[in-house]
């Protein structure tokens, strides 16, 4: 059998003086009809999966003459998503039921349809839908060098996977003896399809805090996604490290000429280096550009 669909002609601003006419479509498909001797019902196990998790589809055949369950017969699974379609076969036990489980991809989420229905067919009627929902949180891991009485602060993104929305969203923080640790800007307490979130986990070390230590972050919603943020902290004292780039300058220049080489002087340490100066050079005929004093470098501070 062919269903065949026909537009006689397409038409620009019909019925007006500037109508445009032109030629029609027609689109056709070849198909078969089929007395199949049973029909089959699938369904889920429940209706929100987490990313990960494996989905239960199970169902039951039933004979199209008398409705009675048909054993040990094959039918055809179809579970869809956004447009892609994959099959499988499973095959009904004595009692007419049938059991599938789905894995769907480790990073996949998503809305889905499930449908079950004899090989022969090409029916793809929804009898079933189900979502997987998932959670991205970045940074999972931080490595954090500080001193003592400085706060850090590290933004982390908190990102739904899904097109469902998650909602009951918390952060909830731990800590080592001696640091603190709190949210700031803690947003909103639902994330809406594919929406991401930016909060502010700080850390705050304590005059008493050890050496080392740790704080955590928990992400969790209503729906029971979570996942957590680990700070590794190590404590250090306060004091400039200089670094000059390159180590050492390596020239020359032709008797009676000038040549200015440059290098950088940088404070790589956690406090403030203080009333700095060059000493040097210690050749004659050698000088600096610049005041051999140079007052205050700040932490992370270069000059050049």
């Amino acid at each position: 059998m062919v269903l065949e669909a026909v537009i006689d002609n397409t038409y620009y601003h019909y019925n007006q003086p500037d109508q445009v006419v032109a030629p029609g479509l027609k689109q056709s498909l070849a198909t078969t009809i089929t007395d199949v001797p049973y029909t089959a019902q699938a369904q889920v196990d429940k209706a929100v999966y987490h990313q990960g998790e494996t989905v239960t589809i199970t169902g039951h055949v039933t004979s199209t003459a008398d409705g009675t369950p048909t054993p040990q017969v094959p039918v055809k699974i179809g579970v869809s998503v956004g447009g892609f379609d994959r099959f499988f076969t499973a095959t009904t036990d004595q009692s007419g039921n049938f059991r599938y489980i789905f894995t769907p991809g480790s990073s996949e989420t998503g809305t889905y349809s499930v449908w079950a229905i004899h090989p022969d067919l090409g029916d793809r009627t929804v009898q079933a839908q189900f979502s997987i929902i998932g959670m991205q949180v970045s940074p999972k891991v931080v490595n954090v060098t500080t001193t003592r009485n400085k706060p850090v602060d590290i933004p982390v993104t908190i990102k739904n996977l899904s097109g469902t929305e998650l909602s009951g969203l918390s952060l909830v923080t731990d800590s080592a003896s001696g640091i603190t640790a709190t949210i700031i800007n803690g947003g909103d307490d639902k994330l809406s399809g594919s929406e991401s979130q930016t909060v502010t986990f700080r850390i705050s070390p304590q005059t008493s805090a050890p050496d080392s230590g740790y704080a955590n972050l928990t992400i969790a919603t209503a729906e029971g996604l979570s996942d957590k943020v680990t700070a590794n902290i190590t404590l250090v004292s306060a004091l400039p490290v200089i670094r000059t780039s390159p180590s050492y300058i390596d020239t020359g220049l032709m008797r009676g000429n000038q040549k200015i080489v440059s290098f950088t002087l940088s404070n790589t340490g956690i406090e403030a280096l203080s009333n700095a100066r060059i000493e040097g050079p210690s050749s004659t005929w050698m000088s600096l550009t610049i005041d051999k004093n140079l007052a205050t470098s700040a932490s992370a501070r270069a000059r050049k």
